[in-house]
């Protein structure tokens, strides 16, 4: 899919807006050369504003890849050709499942998933500078969404994570 614009990537100055080790390996897998600049965007927009998971995704996505452009494009300095930033809900049963608190928490999350298809939703948003007129940048914001079916939990695989 990338294939045929690899060797334009591999031209541009890319930053991604995440210090997400995930995120950080899906972009070296596929080849990319690029700088992280940690979003200081702080996660808490009110998930009943939003008409679905979707939307509440799409736009943290959003406001975390704007905190970035902003402070970059503020600078009296060229702007990177592209500004990649994302984030990634699990929805069961309609709630967004939020990161666990702690490790009894995750526990309590894996029974919760156990045996079960749950969806997972990764808003991504491209910011790139606008060449034309008189608007700093363009930004394109996309979904992908993936269902998943985790296997039976077991508690006891995980043994006592506190002692660690």
């Amino acid at each position: 899919m990338l294939m045929p614009i690899m060797k334009t990537l591999e031209a541009q100055k890319i930053i991604l807006a995440s210090s997400s080790p995930r995120r950080k390996e899906i972009l070296e897998k596929i080849g990319l050369k690029f700088d992280i600049i940690k979003s200081n965007f702080e996660e808490n927009l009110n998930k009943a504003e939003f008409s679905s998971p979707q939307e509440y995704v799409k736009e943290t996505a959003k406001q975390k890849t704007l905190e970035v452009a902003r402070r970059i494009y503020s600078k009296p300095v060229p702007p990177p050709d592209l500004i990649i930033g994302a984030d990634t809900v699990v929805t069961l049963d309609g709630d967004i499942i939020e990161k666990p608190s702690s490790v009894e928490h995750a526990c309590q999350m894996l029974a919760r998933y156990s045996n079960r298809t749950h969806l997972v939703i990764t808003g991504v948003v491209l910011v790139t500078p606008n060449k034309n007129g008189n608007i700093r940048f363009l930004l394109l914001a996309f979904l992908h969404t993936a269902l998943t079916q985790m296997r039976q939990f077991y508690p006891a695989e995980y043994g006592d994570r506190d002692r660690q």
